[in-house]
């Protein structure tokens, strides 16, 4: 089991923790070390997630609003079969300044 991280700061950066890159609020993505890499891209109301994925694993998509706090699985975004290919998930975004997104490999 494989997690990958990102942290969205709404109104200033958004930002990977971990390893990974920093880019202009809009856009930005963090990669673990064997390959896995999850973007996010928002605007207006809501939050656009994807990652390549492979045919014969999972995806489970968690949100958080910090990194010690409860990690709550999304709804609709729970064990979502690869298909070999690009998936994507949308949420709207939430109130508050900062919210983290993880991204478990089943």
């Amino acid at each position: 089991m494989r997690y990958v991280i990102l942290m969205i700061l709404f109104g200033a950066m958004l930002a990977a923790t971990g390893c990974g890159t920093k880019s202009p609020a809009g856009a930005g993505a963090v990669a673990q070390p064997d390959g896995v890499k999850l973007y996010a891209d928002y605007s207006g109301e809501a939050i656009r997630l994807y990652w390549n994925s492979d045919v014969d694993q999972t995806y489970t998509i968690y949100a958080s609003e910090s990194l010690t706090g409860e990690w709550r699985p999304l709804e609709g975004a729970v064990n979502l079969p690869g298909n070999d290919g690009q998936m994507e998930f949308t949420t709207p975004k939430q109130d508050g300044p900062t919210r983290y997104f993880r991204l478990k490999v089943n």
